[in-house]
């Protein structure tokens, strides 16, 4: 799973054995380590109904997608999953979960290998 984070914005990337196991399992997380006491964790979970979310608690960033959101993410056609979240007046929290693609022009050193299949690619 990849994590981007710019200004109030979240991009999550997830790889087809990621979605297969969210599916399965209902959640997906990852932890990045500053230190043995520091870490941030991104996690993703289904959940059965109600509108998407996104929180931050306890070194966590969170983002809980309802089932049925994920049931029609998971065709094949489906890039992203993606809503807002009113912040204050002026402000607001743009999230999106998407399909992590392979790479037109491979990069050294990337690994592409369990990313889906590029739309854009020549066949």
């Amino acid at each position: 799973m990849k994590l981007r984070i710019r200004g109030n914005s979240l991009r999550v990337r997830v790889s087809q054995a990621e979605l297969t196991q969210i599916t399965k399992h209902g959640y997906l997380e990852d932890t990045l380590e500053f230190s043995p006491e520091d870490h941030l964790s991104y996690r993703l979970d289904i959940v059965p109904s109600g509108p998407a979310q996104a929180s931050y608690r306890n070194h966590c960033i969170q983002i809980a997608l309802p089932s049925h959101k994920v049931d029609q993410w998971n065709q094949v056609d489906q890039v992203s999953i993606s809503f807002q979240l009113p912040l204050s007046k002026d402000k607001q929290l743009v999230v999106l979960v998407e399909k992590d693609f392979q790479c037109l022009n491979p990069r050294e050193g990337d690994e592409d290998t369990d990313s889906f299949p590029n739309p854009g690619a020549k066949q």
